[in-house]
């Protein structure tokens, strides 16, 4: 006989810790002594050669942390002397705010005006106080001004204000001018640079020194806004840097007659509208797309524009009769609140929402142009037609000065026009004049006379003739999909898969699951088809052999009163199956089964009530043959 080994001390036993003297007694070793706070929060003691602290450690989710050293150790710099008692409070503390951490402060922006002064402000603080001074008014422009200032603070956002001096910023400058422009990346991936800029070109170095004199220009207001505020106290880094002389350009991108007609005919049904009235009214998309039915006034001949990049909220543009009826025709009969201007969807169009269908509406025309060239395009052909500066300005909501400088081409036509007027001919040679004048002429009006090749009509802009169609607006959406009553549901559960089910109303599985669950239809279990189909088979190769088919599977009515009346295998037998299958239907059908032994348990009582009844059966046949005792006596 072996003798049992004896048990080990459990490592986990609980071992007291709360006085000095019980600590005195633990022995040192590397892992922790616990001591249970609450539901997965301890209180634990390590104790090393190095010294003793104590612990708090949370179950769910693993973390622990040193919080303190007994009061008999010695003062450590970054650990407090704590009690046993102190120990659990702070413990209970640190996980209470490791499962709850607290929101994190939302860091208060410095509105303009403000006096106080943050600590070692950087021109980073600086844009942000303008960013949100900026984000706080209702214009059109502050995303454009989030992105510049964003690509400032990248860049020489580290830099302090007490530290700033002018050749920073004029370095600044010199190196964006020098840098090819960056193109859309990924998040978090290095910046994409354009390819193919070449830096000794004279167009590409106006354009970069026109986006370094912008960049320039929100980085100035910043700086101001901080030396107001008394941020720093002189503006001498940056108050005397100009900006790149003759950097603006002359727009030159114009879409003819021709061109607009086709762009007008390839736009999607749904893009058509917006792009048509951007060439009519020569207003931004920003504000197109808020406008509603309500703000276009007929009896006026104007629109009402709202909110643009010139920071007026009532001004007004004029519309000519075209305008006029396609403006009609797009809000005819509609809720004075809808959105002018709506997507296949029946949504309004967004921020950014143009760039696609405007890309594939210039692929007939072969020219890369934005939804800004058709502002740009109505405003030329407004020049070129003689209108004045003033009256272009007020109707595209900008200044004559801006109108002046970007739309020179134009203008120097209606003044060559002029000079023509007045000036004398130096040559004799009329008729060669004539025909030259005559030929260029002709070009010039069929560029000014609007396009009669456009390929729809102005009724088919309303919303009612794309809304609900697929593609914007290009192919109907397909019939509403057929979904089947709750009985036909019902039925085809138990009749075909859900997978098969799903193929014949066009749509998922899960849907069908769903529609099932909403309706409170029962769904066959997981592998019911499965077991179907190995049934099939078998009843297949048992009527090839000639055999009959095994008997149906019983219903849980009969199953739990068979199991309780005979063996699972005698069970087995009726159904042409196994005792261990027998059981699996029972467990599946939730049906308590006899315990293990039950049936021998059942057989020896039986045989020792036979036994006992045979027994009493031969003493009765033993008395009965038995001579009668008072007989004999007698």
């Amino acid at each position: 006989m072996t003798r049992a080994k004896p048990a080990k001390a459990s490592r986990k036993a609980a071992i007291s810790f709360i006085t000095s003297d019980d600590r005195a007694k633990i022995p040192i070793r590397k892992a922790p002594y616990w001591m249970p706070l609450g539901e997965g929060q301890s209180l634990g003691l390590q104790k090393r050669e190095t010294g003793t602290v104590w612990l708090a450690r949370l179950t769910t989710p693993r973390r622990q942390e040193v919080i303190g050293v007994p009061e008999e150790e010695r003062i450590r710099s970054k650990c407090p002397t704590l009690t046993c008692a102190q120990a659990m409070i702070v413990a209970e503390a640190w996980c209470q705010s490791t499962l709850n951490p607290p929101l994190p402060a939302t860091p208060l922006v410095r509105a303009a005006g403000s006096t106080t002064v943050p600590e070692d402000p950087t021109i980073g603080d600086a844009l942000d106080q303008a960013l949100h001074v900026l984000e706080s008014r209702q214009i059109e422009a502050v995303g454009t001004s989030r992105s510049r200032i964003n690509k400032i603070k990248r860049e020489i956002g580290h830099i302090k204000l007490k530290k700033l001096v002018m050749q920073d910023l004029t370095d600044w400058l010199a190196n964006m001018v020098i840098t090819p422009p960056a193109r859309r990346s990924k998040k978090g991936a290095a910046p994409n640079y354009a390819a193919d800029w070449d830096p000794n070109n004279p167009v590409n170095k106006r354009r970069r020194q026109s986006t370094a004199n912008r960049c320039l220009s929100d980085l100035k207001a910043a700086l101001n806004r901080a030396y107001r505020n008394r941020w720093v106290d002189s503006d001498q880094a940056w108050s005397t840097i100009e900006p790149f002389p003759d950097a603006t350009g002359v727009r030159e991108e114009v879409l003819d007659a021709k061109q607009q007609s086709d762009f007008l005919n390839a736009c999607t049904p749904e893009f058509r509208p917006l792009a048509f009235a951007a060439l009519l009214t020569g207003i931004r998309y920003g504000p197109m797309t808020r406008w509603k039915v309500k703000d276009f006034r007929p009896l006026d001949h104007c629109l009402r524009v709202g909110w643009d990049k010139r920071h007026r909220r009532d001004r007004l543009a004029p519309l000519t009769d075209e305008a006029m009826a396609v403006f009609y025709y797009i809000t005819e009969d509609r809720d004075p609140e809808d959105f002018i201007f709506l997507k296949a969807n029946g949504k309004p169009w967004g921020r950014n929402h143009q760039l696609r269908p405007m890309g594939e509406g210039t692929k007939s025309i072969d020219i890369d142009i934005s939804f800004y060239n058709l502002r740009h395009t109505a405003i030329t052909n407004w020049m070129i037609a003689g209108v004045e500066a003033e009256v272009v300005a007020i109707a595209v909501g900008t200044t004559p000065k801006m109108i002046n400088e970007h739309y020179t081409n134009p203008r120097i036509g209606v003044l060559a026009d002029k000079l023509n007027k007045k000036v004398t001919r130096i040559s004799s040679s009329n008729a060669e004049i004539e025909f030259v004048s005559r030929k260029f002429e002709k070009l010039r009006l069929e560029r000014l006379e609007c396009s009669k090749e456009l390929d729809f009509s102005f009724a088919s802009l309303h919303p009612r003739n794309y809304i609900g169609k697929l593609y914007g607006g290009l192919v109907d959406a397909p019939p509403p999909k057929v979904k089947p009553t709750r009985e036909e549901l019902q039925a085809l559960v138990w009749e075909i898969p859900v997978s098969h089910i799903a193929e014949k109303y066009e749509v998922s599985g899960v849907t069908i699951k769903k529609w099932c669950e909403k309706q409170g239809i029962e769904v066959p279990a997981r592998g019911y088809w499965t077991r179907r189909r190995c049934e099939e088979r078998q009843a297949a190769k048992l009527a090839a052999k000639g055999l009959p088919p095994r008997p149906p599977k019983p219903s849980k009515e009969v199953l739990e009163d068979l199991i309780w009346k005979m063996p699972a295998t005698d069970v087995a037998k009726m159904f042409d199956t196994t005792g261990p299958t027998v059981l699996k239907w029972a467990v599946r059908m939730g049906i308590k089964c006899p315990g293990r032994g039950y049936w021998s348990k059942r057989g020896g009582e039986a045989y020792q009530k036979r036994k006992k009844a045979l027994c009493l059966a031969a003493r009765r046949k033993a008395a009965q043959s038995m001579p009668d005792v008072t007989a004999l006596s007698a």
